[in-house]
């Protein structure tokens, strides 16, 4: 056999060699989240598959605390307080435009999968292995909710170690998200798990929630978006400090993103085409609403705010109950 023969027969096995190394890991990296998502589908009780958290139950989140007096025998809000700027409200206060904006771009298969879209899972796969990681997220909307859980009760806990944990890319911790998105579709409807979601987002600034952005950025109820403010909300999930629409720097992308979110809209049959092309045409319209947080904000009426949160810190009934809620 020449050299150059025997060239070819050594590159045809290295190629041959290297082929069958991405054979595996594609074998590996398909197969084992389709085991996974099969197996708990079709056995119930199985160990390696965890129970569902009351803390991953809808809704369990931090919200602000408002303090109101009567103006001419009118409740007035004068001061508000919170950890996390946060106003939770039920899924019949979400505008179904922000709903359909959110689905058509995070999860178009919502309604369809069982907390797991296996064909976005496999599309990641592929294109995460042949770009090297630069590929996209397989998350649905449950799987991300599972996750801002995981994390919400990590800070309200304050274990850096536990929020280290819960922030970390690792496999463990996605199949962890798989196992429970797969256990709180069991035991959750599809519109609470969309409610607990959108109320748990962060949005911004200091802003959780959409009812709490929709106030903000648009000066409206989330009730009440149209379907710009809404798809503009929606696309804002991506990367809430680099599109959100106080800071005029944001706004051409933010508006490239809105017009995104329109097109997905369009393409999924929640808006037609030409209404999608006359809303990517409507200017970005803010009306930024500051929320005052704690006494000092209102000066008219900051001694009798400070004196009514002195007299609730020092309630007997409210020390009992504290008292009592810390023996759990």
């Amino acid at each position: 056999m020449s050299g150059r023969s025997v060239l070819s027969a050594l590159g045809n096995l290295f190629k041959f060699g290297i082929l069958s190394a991405i054979a595996g890991l594609l074998s590996v990296a398909l197969l084992a989240p389709a085991v996974a998502v099969a197996g708990v589908v079709t056995t119930t009780g199985i160990s390696m598959f965890e129970g569902l958290p009351n803390y991953i139950r809808p809704i369990n989140a931090s919200q602000s605390s408002s303090i109101y007096a009567l103006r001419d025998g009118e409740p007035e809000q004068i001061a508000t307080f919170y950890h996390e700027n946060r106003v939770e409200v039920p899924f019949e206060e979400i505008s179904e435009n922000l709903v359909n904006a959110v689905v058509a771009t995070e999860d178009p298969r919502f309604y369809e999968h069982g907390g797991v879209d296996v064909i976005s899972l496999i599309r990641a796969t592929l294109t995460n292995l042949a770009t090297f990681g630069e590929g996209p997220g397989a998350s649905t909307i449950t799987m991300q909710y599972v996750r801002q859980s995981l994390v919400e009760v990590a800070n309200l806990s304050g274990d850096r170690e536990a929020i280290a944990e819960a922030t970390e890319v690792t496999v463990d911790r996605k199949l962890r998200e798989i196992r429970l998105a797969i256990a709180l579709e069991r035991e959750v409807s599809k519109k609470d798990i969309l409610a607990g979601y959108l109320n748990l987002v962060f949005l911004g600034n200091q802003i959780n929630g959409v009812e709490t952005a929709s106030q903000y950025y648009f000066g409206v109820p989330a009730s009440r978006l149209n379907v710009p403010q809404a798809a503009y909300l929606a696309g804002m999930l991506k990367s809430p400090n680099d599109y959100k629409p106080d800071d005029s720097d944001n706004l051409n992308r933010g508006m490239s993103r809105r017009n995104y979110v329109i097109q997905n809209m369009a393409n999924e049959g929640y808006i037609t085409q030409a209404q999608a092309d006359a809303y990517k045409k409507s200017p970005i319209q803010t009306k930024i609403t500051k929320t005052r947080q704690g006494c000092e904000e209102n000066q008219t009426t900051a001694f009798f705010c400070d004196f009514t949160v002195w007299t609730i810190r020092n309630s007997p009934s409210l020390e009992s109950r504290l008292r009592t809620a810390s023996c759990f």
